[in-house]
């Protein structure tokens, strides 16, 4: 019997993966300008050309220890000032950054169904938009074996910042870890064209 919680997930879900697909689609035609001319060289393999970086590499090879040695030396840096809700600043909101905290010191120790927990708490309140929480709470469901909520939170992570190669890259390993390897290699192609773009910007 399907409650209305689950319900709610359900089309969640289907929400999420048609902004997913609208994404790679306009993503796709950047990432193929980009693929034309590392081609020219000669190298079959198309990810390896256009430079992944070593969180792009770690990825690929799904290499669950340096990706969350990476985002551990990254923290929260990629989040915008603006992540807390008007509605936060209540007496609630130093309970949520308390629990941020305490998934935080799990993520590090790499405890992490206790982080999940915690940013668990962190998420259903509603009252912090972060896409650096959905993400780690995305490796800590890789870890826990369970890549199909991992996608769904990368996912979510790639909604709140849509130009954040991190994203791209942990729905990579996701899809990877569902045997969905064409999507994975877009995914990963997408990344590391944004992460190229950043650069060219700097």
């Amino acid at each position: 019997m399907i409650t209305f919680r689950h319900f709610n997930s359900i089309m969640e879900a289907i929400v999420l993966y048609l902004k997913y697909t609208t994404a790679r689609a306009r993503h796709n035609a950047q990432a193929s300008s980009h693929l034309m001319m590392a081609t020219s060289g000669g190298n079959e393999n198309s990810t390896e050309q256009i430079a992944l970086s070593l969180l792009g590499k770690a990825c690929m090879r799904m290499d669950l220890i340096t990706i969350h040695d990476i985002m551990m030396a990254v923290q929260y840096d990629d989040d915008s000032v603006g992540e807390l809700s008007f509605r936060g600043w209540t007496i609630n909101m130093q309970n949520i950054l308390n629990a941020r905290k305490h998934g935080d010191l799990a993520f590090q120790d790499k405890d992490f169904g206790m982080a999940i927990l915690w940013y668990n708490r962190v998420i259903d309140s509603h009252l912090i938009d972060s896409p650096t929480v959905y993400a780690r709470r995305s490796l800590a469901y890789l870890y826990c074996g369970l890549p199909d909520r991992a996608l769904l939170d990368a996912m979510k992570a790639h909604c709140l910042k849509n130009d954040w190669p991190t994203a791209f890259y942990l729905q990579a390993v996701a899809l990877i870890k569902l045997e969905m390897k064409a999507d994975a290699t877009d995914m990963l192609e997408e990344g590391a064209s944004l992460e190229n773009m950043r650069r060219n910007f700097r």
